[in-house]
Order: structure tokens, then C-alpha cells, then sequence
């Protein structure tokens, strides 16, 4: 697995490093952490930033002494450069920080240079966010999950990682207008027919009975929790009451992309508003 981890010296940075833990990578990763120095920093600031890459370098090899790491520092435009060095490093895995939420404050829009990754990177995508006094502990996972080809996607990249014994993932499936047309070939529910809730609610258990086998295969313990509502505040939610390390979720729905990796509206939204990390999936093979 190739992972790019993007670093630029500011304490979301720091959070990035911490929430690495609780990511469930492999010791078998391919690792370059890319420091930026914008074009406009002080000298002052761009040698701060190279020699905080050197101790970063030195973590990872500290807490992950398995993978095969190297460092570089580029200067520029960072949102820029990384889609530069993305495009020549080509990774399955790009791992960028932004600040930890409080409880009492409401996000709503992601930096600039997460905003630019997310929107134009075939790859997945991880939002990097350490909440604030929690131990490393078994993980704990959201997935958001609709029955379609970029929730499998995010399905599979949670049973390809390497998680703590007893780690949980708890697959959330929100019944909400267009469930049924991201399942299979079937109208959206109107809520006219008598019974049409519940045989929804029948067709994502039966939708979702191989990918919780392939989780528990994977040595995780996996459950499916429904709701009704707006699919994006029922995943923030489920994430805070359960206190989730992270949400994992696809791009988008099935046939609702006008571009081969554009974000959903859905994703963008628990990408930045959510407390935990979020990591957005992508197969880059299959697009």
C-alpha cells in the first residue's frame, strides 16, 4: 500500500501523526511524507517546516519501523503540489490533517488544500483528526453504507487494513429517498406503498449480510444499525453518541456522479464536519 502524508507544521499536522495509530495501516506501507512550504512563509518558517519533516520522518520510523519511509519538502502552492506529487507517487492512501472539532462549534467547510485532494484524487482520502484525550484503544468504525458500488469500496477498505483485536465497525444504513435506486434497479420509494418501509428495511439486511461476513472475516466485529432521516446528520450523529475513531464512507452514490471521482454531497459534508477522521474511499483501479 502506498500512503502520501501530507505535513505542513501546524498542530493539525501533529493530530495527523497521532490518528496514524488508528488507522489500521499495514506494516507492509510504502510512505512518503510530503512537508509544504508555502511560497509566501518567512525563512524563519520554512526552516522550521524542514526540520519538523526530519523529526516526522524519525516518528513514523520510531512507531511504524516496518515501513519503508522517505521524506521530501516542496515549496509552492500546497494544494498544488501535492496534486503534483500525487500524480508522480501515484498512492492508494492520502493522509491530510485538519483541526480537531469541539462539541460546541459547527463546521462546515474543509481547508483548501482537503478540499482539493478530495475533489480531484482518484485515491482515497483520509481527514485526519485526533480527538483529544482518547487512548489508543480497539477502533471503533462507522461505515456508511447503502447497498452501493462506493460503499462496498469503503467496505473493502476497511477489511484490507490491519486493526486492533476487537476493533468494531458498525455498518449505519439511513433510509432516506434514494435508497432503493442505490441497491438495485428499483423506483424510489414514495412512502405511498403500505409496507415499503419495512421491505427496505428487509432488502438492505439481506444487501448487507456479505459485507459484515467479509468484516468478520477480517477479524473485526460487525453490526448493522438503521435509522430514518438525512443520511449525513444520522452518520455524524451515530459517530458522536458511539464515539468513533473514524467514518468511513464512498464517494458517492452509484450512478449519481457527473464525473468519475466527483465528491457527494453526502461525503463532503461528514468529511468536514464530523470530530473524528474521516476517510473518503476510492478503488483507483476501477475508475
Amino acid at each position: 500500500m502506498k500512503v502520501l502524508i501530507v505535513y505542513d507544521g501546524s498542530q493539525a499536522a501533529e493530530s495527523e501523526l497521532q490518528d496514524l495509530q488508528k488507522a489500521g495501516l499495514s506494516d507492509c506501507a510504502d510512505v512518503l511524507a510530503l512537508a509544504v512550504v508555502e511560497t509566501w512563509s518567512s525563512l524563519e518558517k520554512a526552516r522550521e517546516i524542514e526540520k519538523l519533516a526530519v523529526q516526522t520522518k524519525e516518528y513514523l520510523r520510531q512507531e511504524f519501523p516496518l515501513w519503508r519511509i522517505r521524506a521530501e519538502t516542496v515549496y509552492g502552492s500546497p494544494a498544488r503540489e501535492v496534486l503534483i506529487k500525487a500524480e508522480s507517487f501515484r498512492p492508494d492512501l492520502i493522509v491530510i490533517g485538519e483541526p480537531c472539532h469541539e462539541k460546541t462549534e459547527k463546521h462546515t467547510l474543509l481547508g483548501k488544500i482537503s478540499q482539493k485532494v478530495l475533489g480531484e484524487l482518484p485515491c482515497s482520502v483520509r481527514i485526519a483528526r485526533c480527538q483529544r484525550g482518547k487512548k489508543v484503544r480497539p477502533a471503533r468504525i462507522v461505515v456508511g453504507f447503502d447497498g452501493s458500488i462506493g460503499a462496498q469500496t469503503a467496505i473493502d477498505a476497511v477489511a484490507s487494513r490491519s486493526w486492533r483485536k476487537d476493533s468494531e465497525v458498525r455498518l449505519v444504513v439511513v433510509n432516506d429517498a434514494n435508497m432503493a435506486s442505490s441497491v438495485g434497479h428499483f423506483p424510489a420509494p414514495t412512502g405511498s406503498l403500505p409496507g415499503e418501509a419495512k421491505l427496505l428495511e428487509q432488502l438492505m439486511e439481506k444487501t448487507a449480510e456479505a459485507p459484515i461476513r467479509k468484516l468478520k472475516a477480517a477479524g473485526l466485529s460487525a453490526t448493522l444499525w438503521m435509522a430514518t432521516g438525512d443520511p449525513k446528520d444520522v452518520l455524524l450523529e451515530q459517530a458522536e453518541k458511539w464515539h468513533a475513531d473514524s467514518i468511513f464512507v464512498g464517494p458517492n452514490r452509484i450512478g449519481r456522479s457527473f464525473d468519475r471521482f466527483m465528491l457527494g454531497t453526502i461525503s463532503s459534508a461528514v468529511a468536514a464536519r464530523a470530530s473524528c477522521s474521516v476517510e473518503v474511499a476510492r478503488d483507483r483501479h476501477r475508475i
